[in-house]
Order: C-alpha cells, then structure tokens, then sequence
C-alpha cells in the first residue's frame, strides 16, 4: 500500500504497550520454535502487523489445562475463536495442500481445524477479522 494511504494511529487506538504486543508475538513465536526470517522483509512486516493486533486487542495468548497454548482471537462481532494447541496430527491438514493450492484454502482448513468450528467460519471472517487469522495461520504453516 502507498506511504501516502497508511492510516495514522494513536497510543490511545491501543490496548497494549509496543513491547508487550511484541512479547506477545515473541511468546507464540517460541512457545512453537518458529523463526520467521525471509530476504525480502515480508516476515517481519508480517510480524509488525501481527504484532498490532496483539496491541489492538484483537489477539491473545492463552493458556487452557485442556487446549494447552491457545491463541484467543477476539472477532469484531464480540465473539472470540479459540484456536487450540496445534499438534502433530494438525499437521496433516497442512500436507494435505499441495504447492499450487492457493493459500487461503490451506489457512481455512488449519484455522478451522484449529478452532473446532470448520473451515466455514474462517471463511466467513472479514477485514482485519481475516486478516488477523490469516497472519496467524502463516505462524502455524512454520510449525
């Protein structure tokens, strides 16, 4: 998006402190031992974004003695989806994807799995509903 566009936000537009919505990105990030580095700086851009919705309030890390790590999204509709701790059968769903399958389909099926609710709620999600649980599945492809 061009430089002139990008929406202005104020402290006040947040929940969190820049280091606590860092933290808790750095949380996720470690509780799963994903390094997200790439060249072209799309992985730290998504982790800045990331990052934000921690802030914002739209994200939080949870932990459940029966789901373990959770990840709570917080939907603009003033529900929550809880996605549980991702296991190693959550996995398949992934593998099931080939390359060319467009990458939505493949955040859908593991967010859906993931919440217990299915693919078509993910997909019913919008703006930075969407957004925030795609970034999310993109930390859950690198498990």
């Amino acid at each position: 998006m061009a430089k002139w566009y990008e929406k202005k936000k104020n402290e006040s537009d947040y929940l969190l402190s820049k280091e606590n919505g860092q933290a808790a990105v750095l949380e996720l990030l470690e509780f799963y031992g994903v390094e997200m580095e790439d060249e072209k700086g799309s992985a730290e851009n998504g982790m800045e974004m990331l990052c934000d919705y921690y802030r914002r309030g739209l994200l939080e890390n949870r932990q459940d003695e029966k789901l373990g790590f959770c990840v709570v999204q917080h939907l603009s509709s003033k529900q929550d989806l809880i996605y549980r701790e991702m296991k190693g059968r959550d996995r398949l769903v992934h593998g099931r994807y080939d390359l060319k399958t467009q990458y939505d389909e493949k955040a859908n099926a593991i967010l859906g799995k993931l919440c217990g609710l299915g693919e078509d709620v993910i997909m019913s999600l919008m703006r930075d509903d969407r957004k925030a649980a795609v970034l999310l599945a993109t930390v859950f492809f690198a498990v």
